[in-house]
């Protein structure tokens, strides 16, 4: 079986935009450091895709969730 991981591009700022880097930095280490020790196991880069866009266009009103727009690129 073949397993795909992802981040969420989800920014959780209710616990600031520190906390957020950090835990999604976490995530991704992790998920790199099991894709690296498992063959089965791929990462597809959604948060970082969405992050690169860098432009208000591609978040919703609240500038947390990204816009069907960023969702087509990346998909």
């Amino acid at each position: 079986m073949n397993i795909i991981f992802t981040i969420s591009p989800v920014r959780r700022i209710r616990d600031g935009i520190i906390q957020n880097n950090l835990s999604k930095a976490r995530l991704i280490e992790a998920v790199h450091e099991l894709t690296s020790r498992m063959q089965n196991v791929t990462y597809f880069p959604a948060y970082e895709l969405i992050d690169v866009l860098r432009d208000y266009r591609f978040y919703e009103a609240d500038m947390v969730h990204p816009t069907p727009a960023a969702m087509r690129i990346c998909f």
